[in-house]
């Protein structure tokens, strides 16, 4: 993500999946900033997940199809992430 001060993209997803919702430090300019919440970007993320979840289990009954879909999810949520999500100033 790009920091709001210093228009360096420094900060990771690590760092906001550690802490999604608090103030972050950019490494550069030791300025705070915070993530801007976005409700109806968590709740699609929230029903793609259930779905994309759910459905290996109930239509082909195998447990072991939770591995790529939770994977894929994952993809498709970080990619969400970057599109839509950016940093506020505090």
């Amino acid at each position: 993500m790009t920091c709001p001060y210093c228009n360096k993209d420094t900060i990771n997803f690590a760092k906001i999946y550690l802490w999604p919702y608090g103030t972050k430090k950019c490494p550069n300019c030791n300025n705070y900033s915070r993530v801007k919440s976005n409700i109806p970007l968590s709740f699609i993320s929230l029903v793609l997940g259930v779905i994309w979840i759910s459905v290996p289990l109930i239509l082909l009954k195998n447990p072991w199809y939770l591995i790529p879909s939770t994977l894929i999810i994952f993809s498709i949520d970080y990619l969400m992430d970057k599109k839509y999500r950016y940093l506020i100033v505090l």
